[in-house]
């Protein structure tokens, strides 16, 4: 049997850890609402100490002491909110006025935690602010998938040779999410991009050769045209497929030269990659040999090369309103399809032959 004086100790102590609890309860909430109350005049005050720093103005002293007053939570907050909407120039400088301020380098010791889930905000906050710090080159390595993928995105807004290379090394990424964000970083990687896809696709073997060759087509350059034109006839499908998709992004007489070769490939999908890629050239030229396509046993096919017609102009208008009337049900049907869509369209969407 526990005594009563053990009762009143219990009950006692209970009593003092809820006193206690409702206490930093209350206070944690006055805490808030003083914050709440203070905290977006500073920041006011904050923003504009920051766009008379961004404008540089030496004629006029600027009174940076007060940002360094601010607390770090604060002067991060400032510095993320204005990084949004800032490009180039501006965007570099508040780099620069994040490492003045202390919070450059708060980052920095956030991304090389012991903890995972630090090392992400670390690099988060490198990212936003556009801060240049060999760290987060580190994190491409990082055993985390979160923290690589954060680690991806910084890289695609400061690749230069090396790290355009080592992007590409991470579209075999073991995590789905790291592949994608690293093609994600290579479309918007700058001008080191070209030179390395070049060797890539002039390689032949990379494991994500068929990835990079849909990079190459969202991204089209004249240099990529003999790599286009040697995998245009890889004995993989796939390969030929998307070869086919980016000799209609570089376009040129040898691409469209080629494409019309690919109209008779053994594969559907390469027969309708070639016909789309050429009627987004426009090249009218190769129009009887597309309406031919109006026959193919593949349905995408036959809408691939009706589609195409229709983006020839006037030259492919007549072979479709031939082939409305075609013995071939399948060619007829699909040509009346296209016609009757093309009906639909505004005059000033119709596209013209070039």
């Amino acid at each position: 049997m526990i005594s009563n004086h053990a009762v009143q100790q219990i009950l006692l102590a209970e009593a003092a850890v809820l006193a206690l609890t409702v206490v930093a309860v209350l206070g944690h909430g006055a805490w808030m609402a003083w914050r709440r109350r203070s905290d977006p005049p500073r920041l006011a005050r904050a923003q504009q100490t920051l766009a008379a720093l961004l404008d540089e103005r030496p004629d006029q002293p600027v009174p940076a002491d007060d940002l360094l007053r601010l607390p770090r939570r604060l002067r991060r907050q400032v510095l993320t909110d204005l990084s949004r909407s800032l490009r180039g120039r501006h965007r570099e400088r508040i780099g620069q006025l994040a490492t003045m301020l202390g919070v450059a380098g708060q980052a920095g010791r956030w991304a090389r935690s012991r903890w995972w889930w630090r090392r992400l905000r670390g690099a988060h906050l490198l990212t936003q602010l556009a801060v240049d710090d060999p760290i987060v080159v580190r994190l491409l390595d990082d055993r985390h998938p979160a923290v690589r993928c954060q680690a991806i995105l910084w890289a695609g807004d400061h690749a230069d040779t090396i790290l355009a290379e080592r992007l590409m090394s991470l579209l075999t990424d073991s995590s789905a999410l790291c592949r994608y964000t690293a093609v994600d970083a290579l479309l918007r990687a700058g001008p080191a991009l070209p030179p390395r896809l070049v060797e890539h696709l002039a390689n032949g073997r990379d494991p994500s050769l068929p990835t990079l060759l849909e990079i190459a087509a969202a991204r089209p350059d004249h240099r990529y045209l003999p790599a286009a034109l040697r995998l245009s006839g890889s004995r993989r499908a796939g390969i030929r497929m998307r070869a086919a998709r980016l000799l209609g992004t570089v376009g040129g007489d040898a691409a469209t030269d080629r494409l019309t070769r690919l109209l008779d490939d053994t594969e559907a999908a390469v027969r309708e990659a070639a016909a789309v890629s050429l009627g987004s050239l426009r090249h009218w030229p190769a129009a009887s040999h597309v309406a031919r396509l109006l026959r193919d046993p593949a349905w995408d096919v036959r809408r691939a090369s009706g589609e195409a017609l229709l983006a020839f102009g006037a030259p492919g208008r007549l072979l479709l309103r031939r082939h409305a009337h075609d013995e071939d049900r399948f060619a007829a049907d699909m040509a009346q399809r296209i016609l009757h869509t093309a009906e639909l369209r505004p005059a000033e969407a119709l596209p013209e032959a070039r």
